[in-house]
C-alpha cells in the first residue's frame, strides 16, 4: 500500500498537472463548438420574432432536433471542397479534434518512473539495482545523497502489472507492485511502506 504525498515541489510534477489541465480544456473546447451554432441559431430566431409560450416550446423542440441531427458531424465525411457554413466548419473542426484525440488514445503510452530513496537500512556504499522487466537502474547508494532522483525510462502501458524488483549487490532483496503508482495521475508523489531490508522509496511517473 502506498502513501500519497500532498506536498509537491518538483517542477516536473507541476508540468504534469499543466499538461492534464490543457488536455481537459481541449475536450471542453470541442464540446462547446459542437453545440454553439444551434444555440446561436435559436437565440437569433427568438430575438427576431415576438415571443410567446408556444413559440418558445417550438424553439426548444427545434434546438433538440438540430442537436440530434448534429451527430452527422462525426459520421459524414467532408468533401474536398465545401461551402464554409457554420455547419461545415464545425464539422471540419470536430473531425480534426476527434481524430487527434483518437490517435493519442491509441498510441502506446510510455512513462518514466522517478525514484527517491528515503531510507535504505544498512546498505550504505552498496549497489542498489531497481529493475522493471528488462529495464534497470544501478545506484551506488550513499546515505548522504538520499534525495538524488533515479529514473527508469520507457515503461509501456502493458508493463503496469510488473513489479519493481530491488537487488542489493545484484542479489534480489524484495519486490513491490507498481499498479498503484500507475493508477494515480502522472506526477503524483507516493511513498512505499518500509520494504524488506528497511528500504523506503518515494516514486512518481511522467508521461514521455
Amino acid at each position: 500500500m502506498f502513501k500519497q504525498i500532498d506536498n509537491i515541489e518538483d517542477p516536473m510534477v507541476m508540468d504534469a498537472f499543466i499538461f492534464d489541465d490543457f488536455d481537459a480544456l481541449y475536450r471542453r473546447y470541442a464540446i462547446f463548438w459542437f453545440y454553439v451554432p444551434n444555440i446561436l441559431q435559436m437565440a437569433f430566431i427568438m430575438l427576431r420574432y415576438p415571443i410567446n409560450f408556444y413559440f418558445v416550446r417550438i424553439c426548444v423542440f427545434i434546438l433538440i432536433s438540430s442537436s440530434t441531427r448534429s451527430v452527422s458531424y462525426f459520421t459524414h465525411k467532408l468533401p474536398g471542397y465545401y461551402i464554409a457554413t457554420s455547419t461545415s466548419m464545425t464539422q471540419y473542426r470536430l473531425s480534426k479534434i476527434t481524430s487527434g484525440l483518437c490517435s493519442k488514445k491509441n498510441k502506446i503510452e510510455k512513462r518514466t518512473l522517478k525514484i527517491y530513496i528515503d531510507e535504505a537500512g544498512n546498505f550504505d556504499n552498496k549497489v542498489i539495482t531497481f529493475q522493471i522487466g528488462e529495464k534497470f537502474c544501478d545506484v551506488n547508494y550513499c546515505a548522504t545523497n538520499s534525495r538524488v532522483a533515479y529514473y527508469i525510462e520507457s515503461i509501456e502501458n502493458k508493463d503496469e502489472n510488473l513489479n519493481l524488483i530491488i537487488l542489493i549487490d545484484k542479489i534480489q532483496s524484495c519486490e513491490h507492485s507498481l499498479k498503484e503508482v500507475f493508477e494515480l495521475q502522472s506526477g503524483i508523489l507516493v511513498q512505499t511502506p518500509r520494504l524488506l531490508g528497511g528500504i523506503t522509496l518515494t516514486m512518481t511517473t511522467f508521461i514521455e
